[in-house]
């Protein structure tokens, strides 16, 4: 039986989903997704709104997935853009990217998976600005779980990074699933505001933000860049900027 690979990969641009004061759930907009089989998908949409609750300039997506024969390997890409979003005049951003691409060599046991391209181009929460520091960086350098797996037991600051999201990394590491997030530092300069541990900014009779949650498997990278937990007045739920990337060549 020749070998083939199983290609996963989408990208999810924005969905909502608001239960107050309106209930009104958007689905999913601009989505792409590969077929198993691989090839390109792109989808984009312009000028979202939910009344005066969140408004989007601009949101696209694409997925690509092919056979290199030059370098004897499948290689795949997801990626998101998300422009000009403003929930509720809070929490504004002029441009979230996040690109997940892989590198799997026909004839090795694992694949080199990449967060590099992922950033926020000016997020502000209550007009002041936000630095996010996320460390693509070091995941890119992390890009196999073989990697990940012996830096995870050796190294107690990603041991404890991982386990601020409430996984014992120990059960990751056995189960295969791991998360925490790619922002390794953030400095906000808005009064009030409170920075927790993992991505987390609680904000205020507004809600919670979680930045840059990075999902990590054997075979699979997933980059949520912005998932956001409305609190009060206004209930809901909203994520943009969803990718995750790879595959599975079959028979393993």
């Amino acid at each position: 039986m020749a070998r083939r690979f199983l290609y996963n990969a989408s990208a999810a641009g924005f969905c909502a989903r608001l239960r107050a004061p309106i209930q009104q759930d958007t689905g999913v907009l601009a989505a792409s997704a590969l077929s198993v089989s691989g090839g390109h998908c792109s989808a984009r949409e312009e000028n979202v709104r939910i009344g005066e609750i969140v408004s989007v300039g601009a949101v696209s997506t694409q997925v690509t997935g092919i056979f290199s024969a030059e370098k004897q390997a499948w290689e795949t890409l997801s990626m998101a853009t998300v422009e000009k979003l403003n929930i509720l005049d809070v929490v504004t951003v002029d441009r979230i990217s996040v690109r997940v691409v892989s590198h799997y060599p026909a004839e090795a046991s694992e694949p080199s998976i990449l967060p590099l391209g992922t950033a926020y181009e000016n997020l502000r929460v209550a007009g002041s600005p936000v630095k996010v520091t996320l460390d693509t960086g070091f995941f890119s350098e992390l890009s196999t779980w073989k990697e990940l797996r012996a830096k995870v037991e050796t190294d107690p600051a990603l041991y404890k990074r991982i386990a601020a999201s409430g996984e014992d990394p120990k059960i990751g590491l056995e189960k295969g699933l791991m998360m925490c997030s790619l922002a390794g530092k953030i400095e906000a300069d808005s009064g009030g505001v409170t920075v927790g541990e993992d991505g987390v900014i609680d904000i205020p009779h507004f809600g919670r933000l979680h930045l840059a949650e990075f999902l990590m498997t054997p075979s699979m990278r997933r980059i949520t860049m912005l998932r956001v937990a409305l609190g009060c007045p206004v209930e809901g739920e909203l994520e943009c900027g969803d990718v995750v990337g790879n595959g599975t060549p079959y028979p393993p």
